[in-house]
C-alpha cells in the first residue's frame, strides 16, 4: 500500500560532468533493485539497474520501483494492486476520458508521453488523498478504508481528484503559470475538475453549483478581504482553491454569454494556453484577464475579477461573489452565517481567524506572543465556545463568538489539551470586516 516511488533531485545525482555551456551541469543517475523488479523513470524504463541522463534542470522527478510494467498508450499508468476492486478497473478508461475532455478543451495534446503512478492506503474510516507532480510525472495516493465502497460519494471524490492532477499535465508541465500566477493554475485544475466529474456524469449540475456555492464561502473566510495575489505571504494557499475556481466559473459564464456553446471557460482557457505557447509556454493573470475582456466583452466583470485578485475586497466582498455569482447564472442569496448551510471547513476557518484576532490582536500572532494567542492561532483544536462543542455544531459555535463579539459579552472557550475554559473578551473587530454574510444556493 505504501507509494512505490521515489523522488530525485540534482543533490542525489551518482555524477556530474560541465557541458560546452560553463554555468550547466549534467546529472548522471543510476538505478539499481532486485533482478527482475521494474524500474522506470518518466518514459525509461527497465528492470534491475537503470541509468538515466536527464537533460539540465530537468533532474526533479519521481523514480518508480516494483514489480510491474505499465499500462496505457497516452500514459504510462501504473496502478497499486491493493486499489479497492472498483477503482483499480475504472482508473484506465476514466483516466482516458479525462484526457480526451482536457484535449478536447485546451486544444491542446501533451507534448510528451506523460507517467502516471496511483497507489492506496487503507489508512483510517473515511478517505484521503494526497497527489503531487514533477514535470509530466504525477504520483496520485488515496487512502482509507471508506473508499472500498462504490458510492456515489467516493465515485465523485475518485474523479474530481484524478481529474484535478492529471490537468496539471497541461497547466504545469506542457505550460507553466509566471511567477504570481499560481493561483491560476490551482484555479483551473480544480474547476476543471469540477467539469469533468460534472461531464463524466459523477456530479449533477445542482451537485456542482452546491460546490461552487461553499467554495465561495470559503473563499470569503480564507481571503481576509485581500488580494488573491498576497496569499503566499499570508500563508493563505487555500483560498487559490476556493477562490480560484468561483472566479473561473464566473468567467467562463461571461464568455459564454458572448459565444454561446463554444464551450465557455474551455474557450477562453484555450486561448489564453495559445498565446502562453507563443511565449515560452508561460500564461499569466494578465493573459487571463486580456482574454476575458476580448471574448466575453464584459469589462464590469473583468474590472470586479482583478479587483478580488490584484487588490481585494476589505469592505462588501460577501456582496461582490452574490452579484457576480447571480450574474453568471446561479441562484444565490446572502443570509447570516447560521442560516448558509455552509461546509463546516468554512466555520473551522472562521472560527480559528475571529479567536486568533481576539487573543492575538487585529496584527495576529507574533514572536513575543502571549500564551492564550500561541493556544488559539496555532493547530490546538477548538473544541467547544461557550455550551456548544465545535465538532457537533460549528455553526452554532461561530454565532456564540460572532454574538459575543457584538454585543461585548464574555465567552469561554475550551481547546487544546487544556479542559480550563479560556475566559476572552472579543471586541467587534474579532470579525472579519470584509463580509457580514455568507452565500446560500437556492
Amino acid at each position: 500500500g505504501a507509494s512505490p516511488v521515489a523522488a530525485t533531485t540534482a543533490d542525489a545525482a551518482a555524477g556530474a560532468s560541465a557541458t560546452a555551456r560553463e554555468d550547466e551541469v549534467l546529472h548522471r543517475f543510476h538505478f539499481t533493485t532486485a533482478a527482475g523488479r521494474t524500474i522506470r523513470v518518466l518514459d525509461n524504463a527497465t528492470t534491475g539497474a537503470l541509468a538515466w541522463r536527464p537533460a539540465a534542470g530537468e533532474e526533479r522527478t519521481y523514480v518508480y520501483f516494483g514489480p510491474q510494467s505499465a499500462a496505457g498508450e497516452r500514459l504510462a499508468l501504473i496502478a497499486d494492486p491493493a486499489l479497492p476492486e472498483w477503482m483499480r478497473r475504472d482508473l484506465e478508461p476514466t483516466v482516458a476520458k479525462i484526457f480526451d475532455r482536457f484535449a478536447g478543451e485546451t486544444g491542446m495534446t501533451l507534448p510528451v508521453r506523460p507517467f502516471v503512478v496511483v497507489s492506496f492506503t487503507p489508512t483510517g474510516s473515511g478517505f484521503s488523498f494526497g497527489g503531487g507532480q514533477l514535470g509530466s510525472m504525477l504520483q496520485l495516493a488515496f487512502a482509507g478504508e471508506g473508499l472500498r465502497a462504490d458510492t456515489a460519494e467516493t465515485r465523485a471524490y475518485f474523479v474530481k481528484h484524478l481529474a484535478h492532477e492529471l490537468f496539471h499535465l497541461w497547466d504545469g508541465s506542457a505550460l507553466r503559470a509566471d511567477a504570481e500566477s499560481e493561483w491560476l493554475s490551482e484555479a483551473a485544475a480544480e474547476a476543471f475538475a469540477l467539469r469533468a466529474a460534472y461531464g463524466l456524469g459523477v456530479l449533477t449540475d445542482r451537485q456542482v453549483a452546491e460546490r461552487l456555492v461553499d467554495l465561495g464561502n470559503q473563499c470569503l473566510a480564507t481571503l481576509d478581504g485581500q488580494s488573491l495575489l498576497s496569499a503566499p505571504q499570508r500563508q493563505a494557499w487555500d483560498s487559490w482553491y476556493s477562490c480560484g475556481p468561483v472566479l473561473l466559473f464566473v468567467a467562463g459564464q461571461a464568455v459564454e454569454r458572448q459565444h454561446a456553446g463554444q464551450g465557455g471557460l474551455g474557450l477562453l482557457v484555450r486561448e489564453m494556453f495559445a498565446e502562453g505557447k507563443l511565449h515560452g509556454g508561460v500564461y499569466g493573470t494578465g493573459t487571463f484577464l486580456g482574454w476575458l475582456d476580448k471574448l466575453s466583452g464584459d469589462r464590469a466583470t473583468v474590472f470586479t475579477l482583478q479587483g478580488i485578485i490584484r487588490r481585494g475586497v476589505p469592505r462588501g466582498a460577501d456582496r461582490t461573489l452574490a452579484q457576480l455569482l447571480t450574474a453568471a447564472g446561479y441562484r444565490v442569496k446572502l443570509v447570516p452565517a447560521g442560516e448558509a448551510k455552509a461546509g463546516p471547513d468554512v466555520f473551522a476557518v472562521m472560527l480559528r481567524k475571529a479567536l486568533t484576532r481576539c487573543a492575538c490582536g487585529p496584527g495576529g500572532a507574533t514572536a513575543e506572543a502571549g500564551e492564550d494567542c500561541v493556544r488559539l492561532s496555532g493547530s490546538a483544536q477548538i473544541d467547544r465556545v461557550g455550551d456548544v462543542e465545535v465538532r457537533r455544531d460549528p455553526a452554532t459555535a461561530y454565532e456564540r463568538l460572532r454574538a459575543g463579539a457584538s454585543l461585548g459579552r464574555p465567552v469561554r472557550v475550551v481547546a487544546g489539551d487544556d479542559p480550563q475554559p479560556l475566559t476572552l473578551f472579543c471586541g467587534r473587530d474579532t470579525l472579519d470586516a470584509s463580509f457580514d454574510q455568507l452565500l446560500r444556493l437556492e
